[in-house]
């Protein structure tokens, strides 16, 4: 998720592209230290069953975290991939750029 704050986030004004990390598991404390630990500034939401509901992303979809989702301001899913390293930041840094130009 650092990668994500660097090559999206701190790429493009708040005004254009939103990031958060979605995380379902682990503790309120874990989340609070690893937030510090890395100096993220972007929302990591704890226990968000509805935006995995929304996205399907869980065990019920066959779909394991770690997901990155690249989603259009009209809420539409336009990316998806899962596992750890199943996109490059810089790639998904592209894609983004590309959405907020059309």
């Amino acid at each position: 998720m650092p990668s994500a704050q660097t090559y999206i986030r701190d790429a493009y004004p708040d005004s254009l592209v939103a990031v958060c990390s979605i995380n379902m598991d682990a503790t309120l404390d874990w989340i609070l230290t690893y937030r510090q630990q890395y100096n993220l500034h972007i929302p990591l939401l704890h226990h968000a069953g509805a935006a995995f509901q929304r996205y399907r992303i869980g065990g019920q979809f066959g779909a394991w975290p770690p997901a990155h989702i690249i989603i259009d301001k009209r809420g539409v899913i336009r990316w998806r991939s899962i596992g750890t390293f199943s996109i490059a930041m810089q790639d998904a840094a592209r894609m983004v750029g590309e959405l907020i130009r059309e």
